[in-house]
């Protein structure tokens, strides 16, 4: 069952995403998300969008990336992490159909 998050990190930055992200493409097969959005949060960390095709799949890959991240200095703040069952999901190519 889809499932989506939505996590706010205010202790991450776009120069700390980047050395993440390099190193889990580096260390890790590619996520089984579906989709991903981060964006800077006006001077207050991230804001993190992502779509999983299951919860355990999202489990998968945060076990790889809290290690990365702890390697790398940890966060001084926990994201906050808010989880929603998917009802419905549409996608450009399927609306179009």
């Amino acid at each position: 069952m889809p499932v989506l998050f939505i996590v706010e990190a205010p202790a991450a930055t776009t120069e700390l995403y980047e050395k993440i992200s390099q190193r889990m493409k580096q260390e890790t097969q590619p996520p089984e998300r579906l989709f991903q959005a981060a964006a800077p949060a006006d001077g207050q960390g991230m804001i993190f969008v992502e779509v999983w095709d299951s919860e355990q799949a999202r489990e998968r890959w945060v076990a790889k990336l809290d290690q990365v991240v702890e390697e790398l200095g940890g966060f001084t703040q926990m994201p906050r992490i808010k989880k929603y069952i998917i009802y419905d999901m549409e996608s450009a190519k399927s609306a179009a159909r």
